[in-house]
C-alpha cells in the first residue's frame, strides 16, 4: 500500500484534503504523491476558487436607546451583516424618524431634539431595515416655556 502526502501546488493543503482558499481567486489542481515524492499517484479535479459576494441581511443601528436635550444631537451607528453573519460595509443607508417633529436624523445618522418626547430612528437600504433606536428628547427645567393664553 502506498502511503501518500498530499501537496499543494500553489500553497499548503493537509492529509485530509481540507485547505485554506488562496487569496488569488482562480482555478486550482491538487496531486498526491508517494513517500518518495516521485510517484504522482492522484490528481484532483479542478477546483474553482471564487469570492463570495455579501449579500445585506441585516442592519443594527446603536445605541439601542438614548436620552437627549432639546436641540442636544446623538450619532447613531450602523453595523450591516451578510449572509454569513459577517460585518460587511453597509451601503448607503436611509436614515428616518417616525416623529421627526420630536427628533429628526441626517443622513449620517445624526439626530437632534426638537421638542420634548419619544421618537423611534430607522436605517435601511436594500430592502432592508433596521432595528428602532428610541429617542427619548426631554426639556429641562426652564429651557422649555409654556405660554398660556
Amino acid at each position: 500500500t502506498n502511503c501518500g502526502e498530499w501537496y499543494y501546488l500553489n500553497g499548503n493543503i493537509n492529509g485530509t484534503l481540507s485547505f485554506t482558499a488562496p487569496a488569488t481567486l482562480g482555478n486550482y489542481n491538487f496531486r498526491m504523491f508517494s513517500n518518495d515524492s516521485m510517484t504522482l499517484i492522484a490528481t484532483s479535479n479542478t477546483i474553482a476558487v471564487n469570492a463570495t459576494t455579501p449579500i445585506l441581511t441585516t442592519i443594527t443601528i446603536a445605541p439601542a436607546s438614548a436620552t437627549i436635550n432639546v436641540n442636544a444631537t446623538v450619532q447613531l451607528t450602523a453595523t450591516c451583516r451578510d449572509q454569513n453573519t459577517n460585518i460587511m460595509t453597509c451601503p448607503t443607508l436611509s436614515w428616518a424618524s417616525l416623529n421627526a417633529s420630536i427628533a429628526t436624523v441626517n443622513p449620517s445618522g445624526l439626530v437632534t431634539g426638537k421638542i420634548g418626547g419619544l421618537a423611534n430612528i430607522t436605517a435601511s437600504a436594500s430592502g432592508k431595515t433596521s432595528n428602532y433606536s428610541a429617542i427619548t428628547v426631554i426639556c429641562p427645567a426652564l429651557a422649555c416655556s409654556l405660554t398660556i393664553i
